[in-house]
């Protein structure tokens, strides 16, 4: 392990002093729970609040159970289709702009690779032409 990773696993993890710190922090707000869990149960819970704490474990429960089953669902999926790692290429038909125009793209396998692209537009139709030099001077350029 290099030294860069051994500075970065020592520093996400923090001094020994804050880990220390860290615990003893969590010992105090569970002891800090148990006191005041003992407070209500020793006032006593009325009935209405019975029910609620009774309808927010039933809740609880089935809240996990139902987000366990769509884990495993989902992981059910993804085993299934483990040889599926790209999605299908499907070619883009360009044919009309969002003005309208009908577009027309003779080559566009070298629309994608071409550094200059020459746009035409009359009155129905927008043409695009890849360009191996500069373009013609009533083509606009941007």
């Amino acid at each position: 392990m290099s030294k860069r990773h051994r500075e970065a696993r020592r520093t996400t993890r923090g001094s020994p002093w804050a880990i220390v710190f860290h615990g003893v922090l969590a010992v105090f707000g569970w002891l800090l729970f148990a006191y005041f869990w003992r407070v209500v149960t020793n006032v006593g819970l009325s009935a209405g609040a019975r029910t609620a704490l009774i309808a927010m474990a039933i809740f609880l429960i089935l809240l996990l159970l139902l987000t366990t089953w769509w884990i495993s669902h989902n992981l059910r999926i993804a085993r299934k289709n483990r040889r599926r790692n790209t999605p299908s290429l499907v070619e883009k038909l360009y044919l009309f702009d969002t003005c309208g125009l009908r577009v027309e793209m003779p080559d566009q396998a070298r629309m994608k690779t071409a550094s200059v692209i020459e746009i035409m537009i009359d009155e129905s139709h927008k043409t695009y032409r890849a360009m191996a030099e500069k373009p013609s001077d009533e083509s606009a350029t941007f």
